[in-house]
């Protein structure tokens, strides 16, 4: 199931609007990070619901546990 590029646009808005987190693919290494918000550490998709499908610039703190890689998001901007 390819859950990347333009056929999935919509699909990832749809999930974000009704709450599921969205996660952050890097570029150059391929890690993805699931995206979590300020509030309570809660798997939300803070800011990033807009630029669906689009690079951006996150800053946040990182964490791994178990596998997972989580960045609880500071600010997010599209990438020029």
């Amino acid at each position: 199931m390819n859950m990347s590029g333009s056929s999935h646009t919509q699909c990832a808005a749809n999930c974000a609007k009704n709450g599921t987190p969205l996660s952050i693919k890097e570029d150059k290494t391929g890690t993805l990070y699931l995206a979590a918000g300020q509030k309570n550490m809660l798997c939300t998709s803070p800011g990033l619901e807009k630029y669906v499908e689009e690079r951006v610039t996150v800053s946040g703190k990182v964490y791994k546990k178990n596998g997972v890689t989580m960045i609880l998001v500071e600010s997010v901007s599209p990438t020029k």
